[in-house]
């Protein structure tokens, strides 16, 4: 999977202590400024291949498997893991 997204800035953003304090509304908060990002990443889905085993009365019925790479034009970088299962009652 790929992922790019552009953000522009809010109309109340501005560096810490860019600001006056006669401003109604204002914020330093870099989550509102202007960058891009690019996240990248790839996933393994097995479904149904242990539905015949059993952990109490559940079958396994999924396992999934997700890395991706998050990277921002700020210098905000990520590296997010995800596992998951699924399991249906017999």
């Amino acid at each position: 999977m790929y992922r790019y997204y552009v953000q522009t800035e809010s109309d109340y953003f501005a560096p810490y202590e860019g600001h006056l304090s006669t401003e109604e509304f204002y914020t330093s908060d870099y989550d509102l400024s202007s960058f891009d990002a690019q996240q990248y990443g790839f996933g393994v889905n097995y479904v149904d291949i242990f539905t015949g085993s059993k952990i109490w009365k559940f079958g396994l019925k999924n396992i999934d498997f997700r890395y991706n790479h998050y990277s921002r034009s700020d210098g905000l970088k990520a590296n997010i893991v995800s596992f998951g299962l699924k399991f249906v009652m017999q």
